[in-house]
């Protein structure tokens, strides 16, 4: 994660592919190649996918509601941090990884996804945009 926060911040392939995500016309205009930054950013999410797939392989088996719960964490994560930032979601993760196991040891370990549900309710009527995220939208 630190290599592709540095990537996405630092290099000219991460400026382009924020100023593609950006505004993909403005990105054109400025000299951007836009239809090569999809390429880069699809090769790197694959990249990312396929590590992704060889950490959770040996953790799951073949079923029809596999990923279900790796899902349900990773929104968990994501609204508990914050979708506006980079940072947010992992912030995110980290505290439901220390929830979780919080709940887990004094509730029950079965209730854990109970707990992500919950967590999710919670942060959505207490803090919409998460704990790092930032408001979107047009100031009036």
């Amino acid at each position: 994660m630190g290599i592709l926060f540095y990537m996405l911040k630092y290099t000219l392939a991460g400026i382009a592919i924020r100023a593609t995500s950006e505004n993909p016309t403005i990105a054109r205009l400025m000299g951007i190649a836009v239809n090569h930054v999809y390429s880069i950013t699809w090769v790197v999410s694959s990249i990312l996918g396929a590590i992704a797939g060889m950490f959770i392989a040996p953790t799951t088996f073949l079923d029809v509601n596999m990923m279900s719960s790796v899902l349900l964490k990773a929104f968990t994560a994501a609204v508990l941090g914050g979708f506006t930032t980079f940072v947010g979601p992992v912030v995110g993760g980290l505290i439901l990884g220390v929830l979780e196991n919080i709940a887990s040891g004094y509730i029950s370990a079965q209730l854990s996804s109970t707990f992500a549900f919950a967590l999710i309710v919670i942060m959505l009527w207490i803090k919409p945009t998460g704990l790092v995220g930032q408001k979107v939208g047009k100031k009036v």
